[in-house]
């Protein structure tokens, strides 16, 4: 519940007031959190917001008061000392709206952990990725958060805007985006950066101990086309992309270029396709060899440098680096559209006007995300990169996985003397915003950022995009993994059959970027796209704009063959659970002449492989043909079913959209071709997965269900160091060949867990797996956004009304 607490006008002064609920029929901890404080007016405040947690959800509640208190005064006087607040009571389950609320009021609960750093001067500036502490599935423990949980959190205040009204979160949410997410420009000192040449060559091995790696600078490399647009257009060179994980605790003790040792820079994958996250060495992306490692910081993990390899051209020197996952400003620019739409409906686009320009901002720089690693022509010429005349034979339009920028730590009172800026040549169908790029196409969704080739540019993606997933779609109805045009990012020439079946010239890979574990497995890639593509199709929908009318059936095809498989797949339990496919294999343990690759692949087994190349000027129609794909050949099967509660509320977004925009075009009831279901049936099976979310998986904090985790074992076993490489975490952790995962993270052997863990690694027989149960932030956003969704689209059905 939220209470508002206004100025009569806005004061010169800053003012403030303290606030504490006050019991009445209904009291704390049973009905609601005890919540108390200061609230703080800043000169030309009018507003602040004070979140409470009820409890009003069972059925059978009453309905109870308590109040809300204001008192101590500063720099003004109070005209109305008290409000209340009304639980209102439950006759049966919650609604849909009402669960948005709950969730929402869980999350901005500071007992409840969600949000960090726990202390300090900007205590609970951004969410966490759980509030527990030991994890690992990319962030490597509990007190960290990546841009994904960023662009979550856009979501989820977007409709906390458009459900409530209330526009302060989402305001603060971009704002830290902007001041903590994006690093400033102390933390990003961008100097010399040649646009002609972005960056040096160096070729990925397959494994950690691959590495380090000794840099081409002579090998080919392109232009880089979008630098001086986007310098002359906002006026500054700092990269407006965020960077992919943050540690919020500061729990290495690593700092940031401006000193900061709350939200610090950090990165962990750098060493191949097949580095699992059980094989990193977290180190900070400011590198100027105080901030840990060895002598030369921990450069030497990754690349070669003259001082120790007389074959380097070049010595290692003090350096900063940044990495985005596009997936996470697709989606940000996403929620920023809805936001902006849903704001202008209320008469309130100026509230959030700056938010509105950071994310068109973003927008522009995510550009980036849309070209081959060092600008490198895309297909048969990639052993040549990109040229002025033709700068964007280097863009494959698609949304790559990365984007990466850095450059020199200068001397005090110095310019950085280098800089480089890569784009990636993997693109996953899981990371695609097809909603994204016609929010910013030209004559798409009127979202288009300022640069002058930003909505043409958009606009080619959109449509390649499109293209791409279609080209993807297995005929059981699930995405394959993508493409790239760097083969083992060393640009090779594959031999195994993929050489055959090109999409525009770029080799079909069955995990992008990275295989332990394969990358396309996890089925939460399928509604994470999808959802975006789905909500590309709400919005067009009723459109009658050129655009919107040329990719709305295209749409239509790909949703409706997958949405089939879900429907096939999903199973409902009882009254109270459920069953989602949880893991996918697109691969085969023999050879299959004319379906598989011919050899097996790092891994050992055979990738299902597409036989139609495709350049856009083959046999379009046969291309869209509904009843069948044009790769047949790519084949998936279901390994492992599961109750993943994130992917649950992600497949419910994507189903929400999904029949909201067939019963926008008069066919909610109508079959879904090459199927036996309706979109009405799609709707159906959202609500279910909502319901019994919430009353299966659900505790006094949030979503959440019990998960053993065997595959924590891994933490006892060795990290790859090379034997020229001693030195310490900021912590004194020795970082040697002889280092294990925990041996570098020996602060997680704090967790009451960690025994647990251990015992489990030395007899997995008699000590069973640790189970953990986790409050993902994201997963709680999306849960949220799904039940607001519900509400919004589907209240008429429902009984449910804004």
């Amino acid at each position: 519940m939220t209470f508002i607490v206004s100025l009569s006008e806005a004061s010169t002064d800053t003012v403030t007031l303290d606030y504490a609920t006050v019991p009445g029929s209904a009291t704390a901890p049973d009905d609601y959190t005890h919540t108390a404080g200061t609230l703080t007016f800043d000169p030309g405040d009018t507003t602040k917001h004070v979140v409470v947690p009820v409890r009003d959800d069972f059925a059978g509640a009453p309905r109870e008061v308590f109040s809300l208190q204001i008192t101590n005064p500063e720099g003004c006087t109070i005209e109305v000392p008290v409000g209340t607040g009304v639980i209102p009571g439950v006759t049966g389950l919650l609604s849909y709206r009402q669960r948005f609320d709950w969730i929402y009021a869980a999350v901005h609960d500071t007992a409840n952990g969600y949000f960090g750093p726990q202390t300090g001067a900007n205590a609970f500036a951004v969410p966490r990725h759980v509030p527990e502490n030991i994890i690992n599935e990319a962030p490597d423990y509990g007190g960290e958060t990546v841009s994904e949980t960023a662009s979550f959190w856009v979501g989820l205040e977007a409709w906390q805007g458009a459900l409530n009204a209330d526009w302060t979160g989402y305001n603060n949410c971009w704002n830290k985006i902007d001041t903590i997410y994006v690093p400033n420009t102390t933390n990003q000192p961008n100097g010399t950066y040649n646009p002609a040449s972005p960056a040096d060559y160096t070729p990925e091995g397959n494994l950690p101990s691959d590495y380090p790696r000794l840099s081409q600078p002579s090998a080919a490399k392109g232009v880089d086309p979008l630098y001086q647009e986007l310098v002359t257009t906002y006026g500054t060179k700092r990269m407006y992309l965020m960077h992919w994980i943050i540690d919020v605790e500061g729990a290495y003790g690593f700092k940031n270029g401006d000193g900061a040792t709350k939200n610090v820079y950090i990165n962990t994958y750098e060493r191949g396709l097949q580095e699992s996250s059980f094989e990193t060495v977290t180190h900070p992306c400011w590198n100027d060899w105080t901030n840990g490692g060895s002598a030369y910081g921990y450069e030497p993990l990754f690349t070669q440098g003259k001082q120790l390899y007389p074959a380097a051209q070049y010595d290692w020197g003090k350096k900063w680096s940044y990495t985005n996952a596009p997936d996470a400003e697709a989606r940000a620019v996403q929620w920023a559209f809805w936001a902006n739409k849903f704001a202008t409906d209320q008469g309130a686009g100026a509230t959030i006007a700056t938010s509105t320009s950071r994310a068109k901002k973003m927008g522009d720089y995510l550009r980036y995300n849309l070209f081959d690693k060092y600008f490198r022509q895309i297909g048969d010429n990639r052993s040549q990169g990109g040229t002025s005349a033709d700068p964007y034979g280097s863009c494959h339009y698609l949304i790559n996985w990365y984007a990466a920028w850095g450059g020199e730590v200068p001397a005090t009172g110095a310019e950085a003397s280098w800089g480089y800026r890569i784009g990636c040549s993997e693109a996953h169908q899981g990371y695609q915003g097809v909603d994204t790029a016609y929010f910013m196409a030209t004559g798409g969704g009127g979202f288009t950022p300022q640069s002058p080739s930003a909505g043409d540019v958009w606009l080619g993606s959109l449509y390649r995009q499109i293209e791409m997933i279609r080209w993807l779609q297995s005929p059981e109805g699930p995405i394959a993994g993508g493409v790239t045009n760097s083969m083992f990012s060393r640009y090779e020439t594959p031999t195994d059959g993929r050489q055959n079946a090109t999409f525009y010239g770029m080799y079909y890979t069955y995990a992008p970027v990275w295989h332990d574990p394969p990358s396309n497995n996890w089925v939460g890639f399928q509604p994470w796209g999808q959802a975006r593509t789905a909500d590309a199709l709400l919005e067009v929908s009723d459109k009658t704009t050129p655009l919107a009318v040329e990719i709305r059936h295209n749409l239509e095809i790909i949703l409706d063959r997958l949405v089939n498989w879900f429907l096939d797949e999903s199973e409902l339990i009882g009254t109270g659970d459920f069953k989602i496919p949880g893991t996918l294999s697109w691969v085969n343990s023999a050879a299959i002449a004319g379906q598989t690759a011919t050899t097996a692949n790092l891994e050992g087994v055979y990738e299902f492989l597409p036989t139609l190349e495709w350049d856009g000027t083959g046999d379009y129609a046969a291309f869209w043909n509904a009843s069948t794909v044009p790769n047949p050949t790519l084949h998936c099967t279901i390994t492992e079913y599961s109750t993943d509660l994130g992917v649950a509320s992600s497949l419910a977004v994507l189903l929400v959209n999904y029949a909201e925009a067939k019963r926008r075009m008069g066919k909610f009831t109508d079959t879904i071709p090459g199927g036996a279901h309706t979109a009405q049936d799609a709707y159906t099976l959202a609500r279910e997965l909502l319901d019994r979310v919430w009353n299966t998986y659900r505790d006094d904090i949030g979503i959440c269900t019990p998960e053993p985790r065997s595959d924590y074992k891994r933490m006892l076993d060795p990290v790859y160091v090379p034997a020229i490489f001693n030195g310490t975490m900021p912590n004194g952790d020795v970082v040697n060949s002889q280092s294990t995962y925990i041996s570098i993270r020996s602060f997680l052997k704090d967790d009451p867990m960690w025994p647990v863990i251990e015992a489990h690694a030395a007899d997995p027989v008699a000590n069973p797996a640790p189970v953990f149960t986790y409050h993902r932030f994201w997963a709680q956003a999306e849960y949220a956004i799904a039940c607001a969704a519900m509400h919004h689209y589907f209240g008429d059905l429902i009984g449910e009304s804004d």
